[in-house]
């Protein structure tokens, strides 16, 4: 009895083996019917490739010039959804700001049909080739061509009013101590002055295509485009009038 087991066990075992190996020839010799999924996997990859598109978009209508870098801060999840044809549709609603993060959300449509938004965010980093100091600079240095030079940074936050021309900087007069690789902003820098206090200079006055040029002299030191006061030689009048050169001022018209 104990043997008519142990045959039952070995026969059922055989079967067991027959059916198994003969379901395992079936899928891998016979194709299988097309099934529809019901579901499609969208990748993140697609929502941010959409998101970039649009920020690159902004970036070509504002008319941007400079080299810049679109760098992913967080990015969505792979996201199941309907099967059917998938259209993406992003939009930067607070638009671009430099190297603060910026929100992008992506409408996910299906057949035409919003399923639903994802949103994702970027840093966009702009540089720029800007005049930078070459050393530490002392404050009221008349800077000279050894003291700047240009080097591509990123401008990302750096004041809108960055130097990016070496003869805006070289010859202008420090405001303040610089540290080597500071970046030059209009600030930092100012015309040297060119007319002491007490300078003898020609006044110009012009009115209805009428030039008329007297004598005076300088009661303050000026600086190229600055306004000082001036007095008339012959009249003792004092007037504020523009510095144009060493030793010439034109009045200024009140209206």
């Amino acid at each position: 009895m104990g043997v008519v087991k142990g045959l039952g066990w070995l026969v059922a075992l055989a079967f067991w083996c027959l059916l198994v190996g003969g379901r395992a020839e079936a899928v891998a010799g016979t194709p299988l019917a097309p099934v529809r999924e019901s579901k499609a996997v969208l990748s993140h990859e697609a929502v941010e490739a959409a998101a970039r598109e649009r920020l690159v978009s902004e970036l070509n209508e504002d008319g941007e010039g400079r080299r810049y870098e679109i760098v992913t801060v967080r990015q969505p999840k792979n996201m199941k959804v309907p099967a059917g044809e998938i259209a993406l549709d992003a939009v930067a609603p607070s638009g671009i700001r430099y190297g603060l993060t910026v929100p992008v959300y992506v409408t996910v449509s299906v057949d035409g049909q919003p399923y639903r938004q994802l949103s994702c965010s970027f840093k966009v980093k702009v540089y720029d080739k800007v005049a930078v100091a070459a050393r530490n600079l002392q404050p009221r240095r008349i800077l000279q061509a050894k003291d700047v030079k240009l080097e591509e940074r990123d401008v990302s936050l750096t004041a809108a009013h960055y130097l990016t021309d070496l003869e805006k900087v070289i010859g202008r007069e420090l405001n303040r101590l610089v540290r080597e690789g500071t970046i030059f902003t209009a600030g930092m820098v100012k015309n040297p002055v060119i007319m002491p206090s007490g300078t003898i200079v020609v006044i110009i006055s012009r009115y209805n295509g009428i030039e008329i040029r007297a004598e005076g002299k300088a009661m303050q030191a000026g600086r190229e485009g600055s306004v000082i006061k001036v007095q008339n030689t012959a009249t003792r009048k004092v007037i504020d009038a523009r510095v144009v050169d060493a030793v010439t001022v034109e009045t200024i018209r009140n209206h």
